[in-house]
């Protein structure tokens, strides 16, 4: 888990919370790796832990850049996963979605690992993504300040891009998501979860210019 902590305006750390308290995950196996290349044959198989409604992470629906530029919401990577996630807040609170940790063949490529970051997504296509709000909480995330998106009262179902960091290379054929819920307002974690996948062959490409 991460640190997060409550700011007074004047920027002094006023509580810790995470550390309060801990959630166990499930582990996900680990496959034979893959080449990351467009498959019409690809399968997936979904793995999912704790799961909540206002969170849905589409880990089949996937997609890879193997290494051209300008592909998916980030022109300045080469290599990396983009997953589509679906948030929605029926709930009168303000509350923040945090990516814990993205990890790809069991290596940590997220969060503290050093995640790219959260995109709105803006259309149909990979590509067309902005950066997400952020401005609704004074909780700060230490592990990476890219990695969450507030979540408003009575947000309807809403689409975004989690990726991970550039990992120097064009394979990999598990993939594992660990995020929270938190009250924006207080900072207190709400819920967690874990969504999982194997592929037992190569998501397909981003789409973008080459």
């Amino acid at each position: 888990m991460s640190e997060v902590e409550e700011q007074s305006p004047t920027g002094v750390s006023r509580r810790t919370v995470a550390k309060a308290m801990a959630w166990t995950v499930p582990a996900i196996a680990v496959a034979a790796t893959v080449p990351l290349a467009a498959a019409s044959d690809r399968t997936c198989l979904p793995i999912d832990g704790i799961t909540d409604p206002r969170v849905e992470i589409g880990v089949c629906d996937t997609c890879g850049n193997p290494g051209g530029s300008n592909k998916g919401c980030a022109s300045n990577l080469q290599h990396y996963w983009q997953t589509p996630i679906y948030l929605n807040n029926p709930g009168p609170d303000e509350l923040v979605f945090h990516v814990t940790s993205f990890q790809l063949n069991g290596i940590e490529y997220g969060a503290a690992g050093g995640a790219f970051g959260l995109y709105l997504a803006t259309g149909t296509s990979s590509d067309d993504c902005t950066v997400v709000d952020q401005t609704c909480t004074t909780c700060t995330f230490t592990d990476n300040p890219n990695s969450f998106t507030c979540m408003p009262p009575a947000m309807a179902r809403t689409k975004f891009w989690i990726l991970s960091n550039d990992f120097g290379n064009s394979s990999s054929s598990t993939i594992r998501i660990e995020w929270e819920l938190i009250n924006a307002a207080t900072c207190a974690p709400v819920t967690s979860g874990v969504s999982g996948a194997i592929f037992s062959s190569a998501p397909n490409n981003c789409t973008g210019n080459e």
